[in-house]
């Protein structure tokens, strides 16, 4: 197995606490990056620590766990169900207020079979570049908001 760390950064023209608001909701979140995301076992505060997400469709998406939410700052999550070869994969989106708006971080570390670490490392930076890029653009537009929970 090798261990893979991705670190992927996106300047939002936001405030961080809007930024972080979305975030915090599974699928408002999910919808503005233009990943469909539910939000299947409600944890603490709804999307707080033990809530469990899927990404993609029933049956075949990604589970994530939730694991803690610092407000405004971060939050941390694993996938805990259907990651497939990929193993101990734990992530955080990190917010920062920075350049009058907010940088919003994406660190992934996990790891695969050598065969796979390559292609993943080529993929998921651009994958979840093209993520927190709509993202922003939603929320700049005011597009994005948080449902009422």
């Amino acid at each position: 197995m090798k261990s893979v760390h991705i670190a992927v950064h996106r300047q939002i023209a936001c405030p961080v606490g809007d930024v972080f608001e979305l975030l915090k909701d599974s699928e408002a979140m999910g919808k503005a990056a233009g990943m469909p995301m539910t939000l299947i076992v409600e944890g603490e505060d709804r999307d707080g620590p033990g809530a469990v997400r899927r990404v993609g469709p029933p049956v075949v998406g990604v589970e994530e766990t939730i694991i803690e939410v610092i407000p405004n700052e971060l939050i941390r999550y694993r996938i805990s169900r259907n990651g497939g070869p990929i193993k101990n994969y734990e992530a955080q989106m990190r917010v920062e207020a920075k350049n009058g708006g907010t940088e919003l971080s994406w660190i992934m570390d996990f790891e695969v079979p050598w065969a796979l670490s390559g292609p993943l490392r080529m993929t998921l930076p651009k994958v979840a570049g093209f993520a927190l890029k709509r993202l922003g653009k939603q929320l700049e537009s005011g597009q994005a908001v948080p449902s009422a929970s």
